[in-house]
């Protein structure tokens, strides 16, 4: 009885002895299992947050190239209002001086007209708001040049090297309650290279171009209003005609110019030429980047009043418009062209955009916790997605990854 017993306690120690062992063997698998765990749960997350900081660069560019459209959409806007301040100084002294008479501009087209034309000797001063328009137009260049140069010129390099920064602090941070003796962080593949390509400055152009449509400040100004009556038994056809002519256009070297014009055509005739119109220019401004060239027909060498010629001679001595040209205000352009002040303007840009549509990379750490070693793995990707709401636009101007900031971050499965 008493040899059963004392079997039986050495079986309890013995037993005890196994059990103690087995937990021991899985408490350090457990331990080796939580920590290799927290290991990748930690590179996961610091994979994740490189791709973000990715996605975060390429939506910042893809909103820089539409600020950049916005901001030539801008600048036309801003010459279009200086044009029309020059514009509206001009038709307000020859109102003040009646070259043309208020009163025969009400005579032959109406008294709205001659209101309108007597209303502009009200005009305020506008030297002050031209000064100001073209203040706001130099900083406005700065974005157009400066700033758009810079952030492009130092995208790829210092997104890489801000990437790596936040990988190794999110990682740092996470195994931060881990008595971590050594790591290590290596890129097993990288795609963050050749990142850019560019569109041609054409390509540019003809973007803002179908944009400016839209705007009705910037359309094309042209409004030709005629007298009722007869003016001569050699044209009864033809009649005095009040011209409004104007336009702000993008030329294909990507310079904006702006043309605005108002002049008095009268009728008359004589017996060397028959009919001609007699322009009395009433309003005009030429407001260019410099560089740029005026489109309407115009003279350099326009009197400044035809006291010593007769303007039917003068009109014989230019090329490009006759005696009864329709359509058109030429001495009022060759004043405006006499009166141009070029405003200096950053050259229409090569915009820059990624060549892919999607970026990835492979981590691979490794870690000395205590006495053991660890090594894991992470994938991470930034991938352009357009919203489905989205997907129309892609037949509106093609690669899209360029304009929207749709660029997403995820972790991905890798071989």
């Amino acid at each position: 009885m008493d040899a059963q017993r004392g079997m039986a306690v050495v079986l309890g120690v013995l037993g005890s002895a196994l059990l103690l062992v087995l937990g021991l063997h899985l408490y350090q698998v457990g331990k080796h299992l939580r920590q290799a765990h927290q290991l990748r749960t930690a590179l996961d997350a610091a994979a994740y947050s490189g791709a973000v900081v990715q996605s975060r660069t390429l939506n910042a560019l893809s909103l820089l190239n539409r600020a950049y459209i916005g901001h030539q959409i801008a600048s036309a806007h801003i010459l279009t209002l200086a044009a029309w301040a020059h514009w509206a100084q001009k038709q307000a002294a020859q109102a003040t001086i009646g070259n043309p008479p208020i009163w025969l501009i009400e005579g032959f087209f109406g008294s709205s007209y001659g209101q309108a034309y007597h209303a502009t000797q009200r005009v305020p001063h506008l030297s002050d708001l031209i000064k100001r328009l073209r203040a706001v137009f130099t900083e406005q260049q700065e974005f157009n040049g400066t700033y758009y140069e810079h952030f492009v010129h130092a995208l790829e390099e210092q997104t890489r090297r801000t990437r790596n920064a936040v990988i190794a602090e999110v990682l740092a941070r996470n195994l931060s309650l881990t008595s971590v003796e050594e790591s290590q962080i290596e890129f097993l593949n990288d795609h963050w290279h050749d990142l850019l390509t560019q569109f041609s400055p054409e390509q540019g152009i003809h973007w803002v171009r179908s944009l400016q449509q839209h705007y009705a400040f910037l359309k094309q100004r042209a409004r030709t209003v005629r007298s009722a009556f007869p003016v001569s038994d050699r044209c009864p056809h033809l009649r005095h005609q009040l011209r409004r002519m104007g336009q702000t256009y993008l030329d294909a070297q990507g310079r904006w110019s702006v043309e605005d014009s108002l002049s008095f055509h009268a009728l008359r005739s004589n017996r060397w030429i028959g009919c001609y119109y007699r322009e009395y220019a009433m309003g005009w401004a030429w407001q260019p980047e410099q560089g740029a060239t005026i489109s309407a027909p115009y003279s350099t060498d326009a009197p400044a009043n035809f006291a010593d010629i007769h303007f039917w001679r003068w009109v014989n001595q230019q090329s490009g418009w006759g005696h009864l040209s329709e359509g058109v205000n030429p001495l009022a352009n060759s004043y405006a062209v006499r009166d141009k002040v070029d405003w200096q303007a950053e050259p229409f840009r090569s915009l820059s955009y990624a060549q892919h549509s999607q970026f990835s990379f492979v981590l691979q750490a490794r870690i000395q916790l205590g006495d053991e070693n660890f090594t894991a793995q992470s994938g991470a990707i930034s991938r352009f997605s357009l919203p489905f709401q989205h997907r129309w636009r892609r037949s509106l101007m093609g690669h899209e990854q360029a304009w929207f900031p749709f660029w997403q971050s995820a972790l991905f499965q890798y071989q």
